[in-house]
């Protein structure tokens, strides 16, 4: 399978013939050709070729499809009564975070064990 991996700015995608992908927005009409000469790696069949750090030589060519938008990024509204509670928990007391780094849910507890807010939602 012939495929390549290049590079836009800091991040790095991976194209195949006839395959489309999603890159950051580019400075291209749709319909129009774009050259990526920033190739860090090569594959023909079983032949692998890796760059250190690019590829000399080696260009992606692609056509832009169309221009679209991303998932929206959504923000969570905080109560003033769940406020007043983080304000005491970055303040003083520090209570514990239980099942923060697992759960997206998270619930704030006083050391004493009481549940001192319903929950508050983490995205990951």
């Amino acid at each position: 399978m012939t495929y390549a991996i290049f590079a836009i700015g800091s991040r790095q995608f991976r194209a195949a013939p006839g395959v489309t992908i999603k890159v950051p927005l580019l400075q291209a009409e749709p319909g129009s050709k774009v050259t990526f000469d920033r190739v860090l790696l090569a594959s023909e069949g079983t032949d692998v070729h890796a760059g250190k750090p690019v590829l000399k030589g080696a260009k992606v060519t692609a056509e832009v499809v169309r221009h679209g938008k991303g998932d929206k990024d959504r923000e969570i509204p905080i109560i003033p009564r769940l406020r007043g509670i983080l304000r005491g928990y970055l303040s003083d007391g520090r209570p514990r975070l239980r099942g923060a780094s697992t759960a997206p849910w998270f619930f704030l507890v006083s050391t004493t064990g009481a549940r001192l807010s319903q929950g508050a939602r983490v995205e990951p």
